[in-house]
C-alpha cells in the first residue's frame, strides 16, 4: 500500500472513533442561542474568526475595531485589508476549513460573506449542539471550561463535562472577589480559615451535584511564573486580611485590588490547597502552559511547564494535564511527560497555534512518550463551529504521523489504530473519569426523568 492510500485508509478508519474533547470554553446551547455576543460573535461571519481576531490585530486592524453595533459588511470592510495576511495561519486556516464544512465556500471574499451570513441564519437553530457535535463531528463529550460569570453555576449535560475555572479563589484582591466566593458558598468569609471553608463547599457542591470533572488553572501565567512557593499558612492569612480591611461591600474603594505580587504568598497558598483537594476527590488538575491565547504582548517565559516540577514532586498522586503542548516549550513538556508519570500532554489548540508544530510532535510523541498520556483533540474554542473544524484537521494529523510511522515499519497498522483510540478518546475519558463523574451522572438525571 503506497504512502497515500495507507493515510486515506487510516484516515477512514480514525474518522470512525468518537472523540473526547479535552478543554473547550463553549457557552451552552441556550446561551449560544439566545445571546453569542457574550462569547465574543454574533449570527454573522465573525461566528467562523475565533483566534483569527487576534491574529488580525497582530497584522494591525485595530484591537476596537469590531466594537460596537456593526452590520456584516462593516466588520468586513475593517477586515478586508488584513485578512490575506493571516489567511494561512493556523486560526486562518480553522476559519477556512469551518466555512467549507459548513458554509460552501472556501474564503471571507466580497461575495462570499452574504453567503456565510444566510448560512449562519440557518445553522442556528435548537438542536444545533446535536447535530454539529453528536452527528457530524462525532464528539462523545467535551471537557469545557465556561469562564463566564458565574463560573460556579456550571452542571454536566449531555454534552458537557465541566471543569472549576479556579481563578475565582487564587486571584482574590478585593473585597468583590471575596464577596463573589461568599455567594457561591453561601458562607461569611472572615479568615483564612473560612475563606478555605467556602472554598472546598464550592468544590463539594460541584463535583457532588454538577458533575465537576477537575479544576482549572488559567491566568496565573498571563500575570506571573506559575513557580508555586511552599504553601505559608501565617503569611497567605495576612495577605487575606490585608483584603478584609478595607471597605466592606458598598463603601467607597471596596471594589479596588490589593497589589497582585503583594497577593502572592496567598496564590501559592490557594495552589496548593487546590491540589490537595483534587487529590481528595479524586478530580483532574488542567493547567495554562504555553503561548497565551490572544494576548498582545506577554511574558511567554511564565509558561514554562518547568515552573510546575516542584508540584509534581510533592503531589505524585495529583493527575495533572497541561495544555496547549506547551509551545513553544514542548520539548520541556515531552521530557516532563517522560519524568513524571502524573504528568500528561494535553494538545488542545496546538493545531491552530502553530499547525506545523501540532503535526511535528505528534509524529515525535508517538514513539517518545507513553501512549497513555496525550490527549490529541481540544477545540479550545468558544463557537461550536470552530470545534467541528478543529476536530477535523486533528484527524488528518494523527492519520498523517501514523501513516508514516506504519510506512516505515515503526509501529503496525493494527497498533496505530489501537493509538488513535487512545489518543482521541480513551486517555482523556480515563484521565478525566467521564464513567463515573459524567456518564453515570446522566444516566442518574435519566432515570430520575422517567420515573
Amino acid at each position: 500500500m503506497n504512502a497515500n492510500s495507507l493515510y486515506a485508509s487510516l484516515r477512514d478508519e480514525i474518522r470512525q472513533i468518537r472523540l473526547v474533547d479535552a478543554h473547550n470554553h463553549l457557552p451552552t446551547e441556550a446561551e449560544w442561542l439566545e445571546r453569542p455576543e457574550t462569547f465574543g460573535y454574533a449570527r454573522d461571519f465573525t461566528a467562523f474568526l475565533g483566534y483569527a481576531r487576534g491574529d488580525l490585530a497582530k497584522a494591525g486592524m485595530p484591537l476596537d475595531a469590531l466594537a460596537g453595533s456593526l452590520t456584516a459588511s462593516e466588520k468586513w470592510a475593517h477586515i478586508r485589508p488584513h485578512w490575506p495576511y493571516i489567511r494561512y495561519t493556523g486560526p486562518g486556516a480553522v476559519c477556512r476549513r469551518a466555512l467549507g464544512m459548513f458554509c460552501g465556500v472556501d474564503d471571507l471574499t466580497d461575495e462570499t460573506i452574504p453567503v456565510i451570513g444566510e448560512r449562519v441564519q440557518a445553522l442556528w437553530q435548537r438542536g444545533a449542539y446535536r447535530r454539529l457535535f453528536a452527528e457530524q463531528a462525532r464528539i462523545e463529550v467535551i471537557v469545557n471550561t465556561r469562564n463566564v460569570e458565574p463560573v460556579t453555576e456550571t452542571y454536566a449535560d449531555s454534552f458537557m463535562a465541566p471543569l472549576l475555572y479556579s481563578d475565582l479563589f487564587t486571584l482574590t484582591q478585593s473585597r468583590r472577589d471575596i464577596e463573589r466566593l461568599e455567594v457561591a458558598s453561601g458562607q461569611a468569609i472572615y479568615s483564612l480559615q473560612t475563606f478555605l471553608r467556602a472554598v472546598d463547599t464550592v468544590l463539594e457542591q460541584g463535583i457532588t451535584r454538577r458533575g465537576w470533572v477537575g479544576i482549572k488553572w488559567h491566568k496565573v501565567p498571563y500575570l506571573r511564573p506559575p513557580d508555586y512557593g511552599p504553601p505559608d499558612a501565617r503569611a497567605a492569612e495576612e495577605r487575606l486580611v490585608r483584603i478584609l480591611r478595607m471597605p466592606a461591600k458598598g463603601g467607597h474603594g471596596w471594589d479596588t485590588p490589593v497589589g497582585l505580587d503583594e497577593m502572592r504568598p496567598f496564590q501559592d497558598f490557594l495552589q496548593h490547597h487546590l491540589v490537595q483537594q483534587a487529590i481528595e476527590w479524586d478530580v483532574a488538575i488542567q493547567i495554562h502552559t504555553g503561548q497565551l491565547g490572544s494576548s498582545q504582548g506577554a511574558q511567554i517565559s511564565h509558561t514554562k511547564p518547568s515552573h510546575l516540577v516542584d508540584l509534581f514532586l510533592q503531589y505524585p498522586r495529583a493527575r495533572f494535564d497541561l495544555l496547549h503542548g506547551s509551545f513553544p516549550y514542548s520539548d520541556e513538556l515531552g521530557a516532563l511527560a517522560q519524568l513524571f508519570a502524573n504528568v500528561s500532554i494535553n494538545m488542545a489548540w496546538m493545531e491552530v497555534v502553530s499547525p506545523e508544530a501540532a503535526r511535528r510532535y505528534l509524529g515525535e510523541w508517538l514513539t517518545s512518550i507513553p501512549s497513555n498520556k496525550i490527549f490529541a483533540f481540544g477545540g479550545d474554542q468558544k463557537s461550536p463551529f470552530l470545534v467541528c473544524a478543529s476536530a477535523e484537521i486533528v484527524r488528518d494529523n494523527l492519520a498523517e504521523a501514523l501513516a508514516a510511522k506504519v510506512a516505515r515499519g515503526e509501529i503496525s497498522r493494527t497498533h496505530a489504530i489501537d493509538i488513535a483510540r487512545w489518543y482521541l478518546h480513551d486517555n482523556a475519558w480515563n484521565h478525566f473519569q467521564l464513567e463515573k463523574r459524567w456518564a453515570n451522572m446522566l444516566r442518574g438525571v435519566e432515570r430520575e426523568g422517567s420515573r
